[in-house]
């Protein structure tokens, strides 16, 4: 996973997390989104088969990295779904450490 960024200074910025740890994610603090549309100024289709940002999801921590900025992100295997449940979009994303949370702590 972190195979181009060379080792350096100790601490490392990064860890791999061995064994992947079952964790939650708040979507809504994860991902950045712009300020929200009105609900009748978005078509059917769209609410319908559009992406479900603003729900808690299942994901596997691989593991975490340190921006510049002094901040974690955790590198997370999530899958999105859409509002209707018939699409779905499994990606890696980097997430912040605030919207994540052990699987266990619920």
């Amino acid at each position: 996973m972190f195979e181009q960024w060379p080792e350096g200074l100790e601490p490392q910025c990064r860890r791999i997390v061995d064994p992947p740890m079952r964790v939650r994610v708040r979507l809504a603090a994860a991902i950045a989104r712009d300020a929200p549309a009105k609900a009748n100024e978005i078509a059917l289709r769209v609410r319908a088969e559009g992406l479900v940002l603003d729900e808690i999801v299942d994901g596997e921590l691989l593991g975490w990295c340190r921006s510049n900025r002094g901040d974690w992100l955790g590198v997370v295997d999530i899958e999105l779904h859409t509002s209707n449940r018939l699409g779905r979009l499994p990606l890696r994303q980097l997430i912040p450490a605030g919207a994540i949370e052990r699987a266990d702590e619920r």
